[in-house]
């Protein structure tokens, strides 16, 4: 089963069909912005199946929880993998956490995280969401799981001197 058809291409024609996805009780968006989105073109998208912003999801497990908050602060690098504990922020759980890393001083290298234990990445894996380059003075944002306590690993690339700050964006239980 398929939803309405897809947005317009640039010379009108009508993109494919979309997917038929309920996400009923996983998006709670107020009915203002279910207006709007379905004004600027998306008609046909339902009050239970709409486009939601990061702040807006709420998941049964546990919800979006934004935190914002900076857990490690001008920070060396390390050029292996070392703990950082979030537990503080987030307890001790298995969550989905979203980061963010500001270079401070250096930059432009390549920064990796990884669950507390997780040794699938020894490889250093470039083009996923648990990798990121960021250049100097400026920021990247990563998607990694904690194990049960909260922790996850990090490093940076090996042979480069720099400072980061890594923020607590938010995760989900």
């Amino acid at each position: 089963m398929t939803g309405p058809a897809g947005p317009q291409g640039p010379q009108g024609e009508q993109g494919p069909p979309g997917p038929n996805v309920n996400l009923s009780g996983l998006l709670d968006v107020s009915e203002d912005e279910a207006d709007a989105f379905n004004a600027a073109g998306n008609a046909g998208a339902s009050a239970t199946n709409r486009l939601a912003t990061m702040n807006d999801v709420e998941v049964a497990s546990g919800g979006w929880h934004y935190v914002g908050q900076v857990v490690a602060s001008d920070i060396a690098t390390p050029w292996t993998y070392v703990d950082l504990d979030l537990s503080q922020y987030i307890g001790a759980n298995h969550c989905l956490v979203m980061l963010k890393l500001k270079a401070k001083i250096g930059g432009g290298l390549n920064y990796w995280f990884r669950s507390n234990g997780d040794n699938d990445f020894n490889s250093l894996p470039f083009w996923s969401v648990n990798h990121i380059v960021v250049n100097p003075n400026d920021a990247a944002m990563a998607i990694v799981n904690t194990d049960e306590s909260g922790i996850i690993e990090w490093r940076g690339e090996s042979g480069f001197h720099h400072t980061v700050d890594i923020i607590l964006i938010g995760y989900i239980k």
